[in-house]
């Protein structure tokens, strides 16, 4: 999630949890280093846009660990991204 970041990605997490699970995720993810720039929500453009913050994150991609086959290595996911590693 890193190397996405630093190409220019915007992460969105977005999770079930609520109240204090969502706050001790949230803190989770700063300690461990892992970007992002919202937590469900929508960026403000695509709410702009669409007229509305709808509940289902609006995203170009979704990584979902519960995915059929489940989750790839992450640098799996970087490659079929069509990033070359640097």
């Amino acid at each position: 999630m890193n190397k996405l970041k630093a190409d220019g990605h915007y992460l969105v997490i977005w999770t079930c949890r609520a109240g204090d699970q969502l706050t001790e995720a949230i803190n989770w993810l700063q300690e461990k280093g892992i970007p992002f720039n919202r937590i469900n929500d929508n960026h403000p453009e695509s709410v702009a846009k669409y007229g509305g913050n709808a509940r289902k994150v609006y995203a170009d991609l979704y990584i979902d660990d519960k995915q059929v086959g489940g989750l790839p290595p992450w640098r799996d996911i970087y490659e079929m991204l069509g990033h070359e590693e640097k």
